[in-house]
């Protein structure tokens, strides 16, 4: 399966796979996970997590400068990944490819800042080293449930 980073942000979709789809759905699209705890399963750099037998959160952890990788059967074309994306770099391909956000600080996290796109999408970066401990720059991406 073939899944566009872009995309995923517009829709909150990875090719198919998106929230509320079945762990079935899921192997058949992903085959079975390198690591599956009860409510969720690991393909590489993508995190599925479960809440009553359906998709409730796709977690992208990408390693620095490179695309996520989800295992064999998931390519994702990485449109922006770069070494430490920043904020400012985020913000303006978004802008760029006409996909709306809104930008915030993480009220429970200090020193990280949100871009929630039009699909539900957060790019989560931290942006002040001395709040996270964390190298600047992007570090997780998550599509969930309310």
């Amino acid at each position: 399966m073939h899944a566009s980073l872009q995309d995923y942000l517009r829709t909150g979709r990875l090719g198919s796979l998106g929230l509320g789809s079945s762990e079935s759905d899921v192997q058949a699209l992903l085959g079975k996970p390198a690591d599956a705890a009860a409510a969720s399963w690991t393909f590489g750099d993508l995190q599925v997590v479960f809440e009553e037998g359906v998709v409730h959160s796709l977690v992208l952890l990408p390693p620095d400068g490179q695309a996520p990788a989800a295992g064999d059967l998931l390519a994702l074309d990485p449109w922006i990944i770069e070494a430490r994306l920043r904020v400012e770099a985020a913000r303006a391909a978004l802008t760029s490819a006409g996909i709306g956000f809104e930008e915030g600080d993480d009220p429970q996290n200090p020193g990280v800042r949100l871009l929630v796109t039009e699909g539900d999408v957060a790019l989560i970066f931290s942006v002040d080293p001395d709040e996270t401990a964390l190298t600047p720059g992007l570090f997780m991406i998550v599509c969930t449930r309310g």
